[in-house]
């Protein structure tokens, strides 16, 4: 009788072992499908830095060559200005 009480507990606690075995397996395979999508998401948000950033960049170097056309602008002018100036001056002297 008491081999009968023990083979059941034995049985109980190898029953109760498979299921929390295939308890934890499901907790591994859910867990994993969500390291999965945060993986996803993490490399989705890391492309869209890496695009802003090279949006910046290149914003930054288009007003770099405006800031140069404007400065060799401002020189053309001076010296057109400058130009017309002398021949004015040498006209009336």
């Amino acid at each position: 009788m008491e081999d009968y009480a023990f083979e059941n507990d034995v049985i109980k606690l190898e029953h109760e072992l498979n299921k929390l075995k295939e308890t934890n397996k499901q907790e591994k395979q859910d867990m994993q499908i969500r390291i999965d999508k945060l993986a996803d998401k993490l490399t989705s948000s890391l492309e869209n830095r890496n695009k802003l950033i090279q949006e910046r960049y290149d914003l930054l170097n288009y007003i770099r060559s405006l800031e140069r056309q404007r400065n060799i602008l401002l020189i053309i002018i001076t010296t057109i200005v400058l130009s017309f100036l002398i021949v004015i001056g040498f006209t009336l002297f």
